[in-house]
């Protein structure tokens, strides 16, 4: 009898070890939580059925740059301040924004009713000077044409009428007694129209049309000089003063020309230089009087004068500009010219480039 229930209670035992080991293998894999916390449950995403394609991943967002690295910065938009430097002469070129402006004004020649519409482009700051056109000579050992023809043009001091002086050039532009000594800075004069576009060309620019010439003068707002509205000063531009004709109270510091950028206060709205005095400018346009455009009714786009023509224009005065006609010849809107293939000590260029 006591055998018997030995034997019971070893098959009791042996069933309950079974079903224990049982209940063991259904919770292998639980995560153990310590004794007292309380276990946190992560919920299981369903599952998609067999037949549903599974979803794409698509990155949202960049990973953030580690604190210490610089992001580098976008190139800036170009307007108005804008500048770059010429690698053939060095040249300094201010950057004027397309649109439009009112060009000429009731004066003279150069009436012109209509706004004008302008494409982008680059104004050199400066007029080229001396030692730019040295550069240019040397490289394309090139002979401007009042070395050609035996003569220039010269302002005397004394009278109001250029004069015909033999041997006047650009290396001697007053005559053979001058030269170009200390003059690297000044503006090059006696130099003619062609000349001026074979230099452009060779810097990789071109002359300004009078349009261009125009905007980069005196901006959008109509004004009557680069500086503004306020009538010339000594420290504005190089224009007729008491050094050169007693009968004026102004005094710019020069009595002919000046080295190129002497007048920082007469800028115009785009940091162009000397637009007004100084030096006449050449540009592209045939003359025409009055000017071609004038008139219009609508819009003008990107005007580049006349087909053909015996002269080609000149712009913005010169060192003995006077006050003639209320001031006419100091005027931004102010129009002269002369023969493609002349030359004088009181004209000079400056170039431009398209954007």
């Amino acid at each position: 009898m006591k055998r018997f229930v030995a034997v019971t209670l070893m098959i009791l035992a042996l069933t309950a070890s079974t079903i224990a080991c049982g209940i063991s293998t259904k919770v292998s894999g639980a995560t153990s939580v310590p004794q007292g916390s309380k276990p946190t449950q992560t919920p299981q995403s369903p599952q998609p059925s067999p037949t549903q394609p599974l979803p794409s991943i698509i990155a949202t967002q960049s990973p953030e740059p580690p604190p210490t690295q610089v992001l580098p910065s976008s190139t800036p938009t170009e307007g108005i301040g804008s500048s770059k430097i010429s690698s053939s002469d060095g040249m300094t070129q201010v950057f004027v924004p397309a649109g439009q402006f009112i060009m000429g004004s009731d004066s003279y020649d150069a009436i012109l009713s209509a706004p004008v519409w302008l494409d982008a482009f680059w104004m050199d700051q400066t007029e080229v000077t001396n030692a730019m056109f040295a550069k240019f000579i040397s490289a394309m050992n090139y002979r401007t044409d009042a070395e050609t023809r035996g003569y220039g043009y010269v302002f005397p001091i004394s009278s109001d009428d250029d004069a015909k002086i033999s041997g006047a050039t650009w290396q001697h532009p007053h005559g053979p007694g001058s030269d170009l000594k200390g003059l690297d800075q000044y503006p090059v004069v006696q130099v003619s129209w062609n000349d001026a576009t074979a230099y452009c060309e060779w810097a990789g620019r071109r002359l300004p049309t009078e349009a261009e010439w125009e905007k980069a003068a005196r901006g959008t707002d109509g004004r009557l000089y680069p500086w503004g509205n306020q009538v010339s000063a000594g420290n504005l531009a190089n224009l007729r003063d008491k050094q050169l004709d007693p009968t004026y109270t102004v005094d710019d510091g020069y009595a002919g020309i000046a080295p190129v950028g002497s007048y920082p206060d007469g800028i115009s709205p785009y940091g162009a230089l000397d637009m007004i005095g100084n030096v006449m400018e050449w540009v592209a346009d045939w003359y025409s009087d009055p000017y071609p455009q004038s008139d219009q009714t609508t819009t003008v786009v990107n005007p580049q004068g006349p087909a053909t023509g015996e002269s080609r224009s000149m712009r913005g005065g010169n060192w003995h500009s006077n006050n003639d006609n209320d001031g006419e010849y100091r005027l931004a809107s102010h129009r002269n010219k002369n023969l493609p293939d002349l030359s004088a000590d009181d004209a000079g260029f400056r170039c431009a480039s398209s954007q």
